[in-house]
């Protein structure tokens, strides 16, 4: 939802300059982010919870992006 939010709010307001590559440098760093994300979760698999304490089915994780 939060990367959503900041292409809205690019949309929105674009300011009284418009540099490309600023604007280039963001959405690669938003492409990285995300990819680092999505690999964390892929690597946590059924391990991965929003809560700070692990299931108790849960296994330590350690491989991946770790």
């Amino acid at each position: 939802m939060l990367l959503g939010a900041i292409v809205l709010l690019a949309v929105v307001y674009r300011g009284d300059e418009y540099h490309i590559d600023i604007v280039v440098l963001g959405i690669v760093l938003m492409v990285v982010g995300a990819g680092v994300a999505l690999a964390g979760a892929m690597a946590l698999g059924r391990n991965l919870t929003p809560f700070p304490k692990p299931s108790a089915q849960a296994q330590l994780v350690r491989h991946g992006i770790y």
